[in-house]
């Protein structure tokens, strides 16, 4: 952009995040103001927006597949991430996808940070905003089981085929180097905003272990946020159904390991770099 008053013509639009602007907008001109759209990306949603969305920021292998599978079934949204594509780096937001898909309800899960950038627009644009969150030590497990059972690919970080080579010790050596670092920066960057969050935001916190102790009352408190009431019948039928991968698969032909006192120390140690946040809530 040259200047606030520079006007972009419409066979010059390359930027996706313009051209998600013009499709929600409606915008049929030739041309647009460059300060009409920063003002448009920065403004508040339209009053002809029809869709609704709840956003999943979910530590992984806290169960948030399960449960927005399940709440986009009973709801009968659409499931959706605002990542670039899938493959892309889920920490982040894309601005334009989310744009996209104000015009319709989507339930949305990601790996996304609270950062002051993400979080600015996901208060901004989701009517429900769900922090999902799981002891470090089971998630550390439950993440040697993924890239052993699964797929050695995250896209927050690299394994190579060597890794199922390894020692179980080694293996889970690695998973705290490497998985650590990431999970506590995810934890930090959202317990502030549990503190303290923009007057009107709904935002919830949920632990793994609301939903592995009673599914059916954790997702009937999430259905009567967003509708206000549950249909009984309704949500025992979306529970009773299946969803493959998504449920509750702990690959129990993998060797089994757990922590030696020296891996808990690393885990405790790289948590207190970050003395002002309590992290009782995820088992340091």
């Amino acid at each position: 952009m040259k200047g606030l008053h520079t006007l972009i013509p419409r066979n010059k639009i390359t930027d996706p995040l313009f051209k998600a602007v013009r499709s929600h907008f409606g915008m049929v001109s030739d041309a647009m103001p460059a300060s009409y759209y920063l003002s448009l990306v920065e403004g508040r949603p339209p009053s002809s927006r029809r869709g609704r969305m709840v956003f999943f920021a979910a530590m992984p292998k806290s169960g948030g597949s399960f449960m927005t599978y399940k709440l986009s079934e009973y709801l009968g949204w659409s499931r959706e991430q605002v990542a670039e594509r899938r493959g892309c780096g889920e920490k982040d937001i894309s601005l334009p996808r989310m744009l996209d898909l104000l015009q319709k309800n989507v339930v949305v899960h990601q790996h996304v940070l609270g950062t002051e950038g993400n979080a600015h627009y996901i208060f901004k644009y989701a009517d429900l905003v769900i922090f999902q969150t799981r002891n470090i030590y089971e998630t550390l497990l439950s993440f040697r089981r993924h890239l052993l059972g699964e797929s050695l690919y995250w896209q927050f970080m690299t394994f190579g085929p060597s890794f199922r080579t390894l020692s179980p010790e080694r293996q889970l050596n690695q998973v705290v180097d490497l998985v650590t670092p990431w999970l506590l920066n995810f934890y930090v960057s959202w317990e502030c905003h549990l503190r303290n969050h923009p007057p009107g935001v709904r935002l919830l916190h949920l632990d793994y272990h609301e939903v592995a102790e009673s599914e059916s009352d954790t997702l009937k408190r999430i259905i009567c946020e967003v509708e206000g009431t549950c249909d009984e019948k309704r949500l025992s039928a979306t529970l009773d159904q299946k969803i493959g991968k998504y449920r509750k698969n702990e690959n129990d032909w993998i060797t089994p390991v757990d922590f030696t006192m020296e891996q808990r120390e690393r885990v405790r140690m790289l948590a207190s770099y970050f003395p002002e946040t309590d992290f009782s809530p995820i088992g340091i």
